[in-house]
């Protein structure tokens, strides 16, 4: 699916709709009546997708909360920089608002209910969605230590450059290029500037005032319901995340590791810093130019590598790579070669107050000598000074809630797989310290292992939630407030 095959199939919808709106005599304008439709269809559409998955979308306002405060820090916006980081504290409800008004906008178009209000409406949102999708897109004529606003240092696009990686303005169903994403919503302006000054005089009313009324506030109710059962109660109920059940992560992520290093190199994208000139080089010549000092490094900046696409897109998937609780070992061999089924607990967030404390604990200074007894060597310690030091640490708290869903639901259902002889785990995204403290407070016996934030938060919505794995596969995976006793997994057949 691209955005090209969704601008078809909305135009196609909106021009059968308002064929059939013209041959009822509903219309006042077959082309106000048909952009009322395509817009319409596409904000309901876009909604949907997003309202399947809101906390997708709340990761992505949080991404963006972040860039917005990095930005703000380095300008004349400073004073405001603190807000980000508390409306990120509340990404959710920002993401259930937009989600459900970005719905009820495109049902009010649809069905002309209150004309001039849903125009007002529609240009606002568009006004917002240009905003974080031309920030997406500018982004990437910025250098990471230049600040947007700082016009002077403003050169060539690179995607690394850029703040937030995309839009996310069909969630996961559909990633657009930040470039695609600002030129669309700049598209859009145009029928939102129509809408303003024209939709009181052209624009159809489907149904009587009460009957539209109706349909508007059902589809407010519904859509916010449909956005909490999906956020709070279970999985997305459609996953279009590339960790649906039934994947072969060992197989995809090694398809997609050689098809990364199958990709080759094109030319390079130069910028010289002495005559400030912007210059493509085929790979070999900059290769060639570079030992024989025709392309030195002081002088000339590669901008960016031109290369071939790779046969297989690149998912969250080749990032599956998981360490122990110290982040030195990396264990995602063992994990997916685990032929028997594997339970793994992930949580992407553990809540935690650090306190900062201090302990004395003792300083002794030893003098080692090497002795000859008889015919061996042997080591003497002599002490030559004893004391005491002060050392410096955070201790960790955590919530009661989230201890008791380990204590309570977690804890017992993985003790009962380790009894039938399956292994268990917990995957999670802290320092070794807080995996410690947390292991001890909820007195989890099972191994801890860490990976990265993105990719667990990726992996699953629920916080925690379980995998159930058998030799790399996705066997199943539940939200933690619809995971099944052990007892209740057996009697299902799950285990085969």
């Amino acid at each position: 699916m691209t955005i090209y095959t969704l601008l078809l199939t909305f135009g196609a919808i909106a021009a059968a709709l308002t064929w059939i709106t013209v041959r009822a005599g509903a219309h006042r304008s077959v082309f106000m009546s048909f952009l009322q439709y395509f817009v319409g269809v596409w904000f309901v559409f876009s909604g949907v997708v997003k309202a399947i998955d809101p906390i997708g979308t709340a990761f992505k306002m949080k991404d963006y909360f972040g860039a917005f405060e990095e930005t703000a820090k380095g300008c004349a916006l400073k004073p405001i920089a603190g807000l980000f980081p508390m409306m990120s504290e509340y990404a959710l409800f920002f993401s259930i608002l937009m989600i459900v008004a970005e719905i009820v906008i495109g049902i009010m178009l649809i069905l002309g209910s209150k004309p001039k209000t849903a125009a007002w409406l529609f240009f606002l949102i568009i006004i917002f969605f240009t905003a974080l999708t031309g920030f997406t897109y500018l982004t990437g004529f910025v250098p990471r230590d230049a600040n947007f606003f700082d016009g002077k240092m403003w050169g060539n696009f690179k995607e690394t450059n850029m703040r937030v990686t995309d839009c996310g303005c069909f969630g996961d169903f559909l990633k657009l290029h930040p470039k695609i994403s600002f030129f669309k919503d700049l598209g859009l302006m145009i029928p939102a500037l129509l809408f303003l000054f024209f939709i009181n005089k052209s624009a159809h009313n489907l149904f009587p005032v009460r009957f539209r009324n109706i349909l508007v506030g059902t589809s407010l109710l519904v859509s916010t319901i449909f956005c909490i059962q999906n956020a709070f109660w279970d999985e997305p109920c459609v996953d279009f995340r590339p960790f649906t059940i039934g994947t072969d992560l060992k197989a995809k992520k090694a398809a997609e590791t050689k098809a990364q290093n199958e990709v080759k190199i094109l030319s390079a994208n130069l910028y010289n810093v002495v005559t400030k000139e912007h210059k493509n080089v085929p790979y070999q010549q900059y290769m060639d130019g570079f030992t024989a000092g025709i392309y030195p490094a002081d002088t000339f900046k590669v901008e960016d590598w031109v290369k071939t696409e790779a046969s297989i897109p690149r998912t969250k998937v080749s990032d599956f790579n998981i360490y122990d609780n110290k982040g030195d070992n990396e264990l995602t061999e063992d994990i997916l070669n685990e032929k028997n089924y594997l339970f793994l607990v992930v949580a992407y967030h553990l809540e935690s107050k650090s306190v900062k404390k201090t302990i004395t604990v003792p300083d002794t200074t030893w003098k080692v000598d090497s002795i000859r007894v008889g015919d061996k060597i042997e080591l003497k310690k002599t002490m030559l000074k004893a004391g005491q030091k002060e050392e410096t640490f955070y201790a960790y708290s955590f919530p009661k809630k989230q201890r008791d869903l380990f204590t309570a639901k977690l804890n017992p259902l993985l003790e009962a797989a380790e009894k039938s002889g399956y292994k268990t785990g917990a995957l999670v995204h802290a320092g070794d310290r807080e995996i410690e403290d947390f292991r001890h407070d909820v007195q989890a016996g099972y191994p801890f292992y860490t990976g990265d934030e993105k990719l667990l938060e990726t992996m699953i919505r629920s916080n925690p939630g379980v995998f159930l794995l058998k030799e790399g596969r996705i066997v199943q995976k539940w939200h933690i407030n619809q995971l099944p006793t052990f007892e209740e997994m057996k009697a299902s057949g799950l285990f085969k």
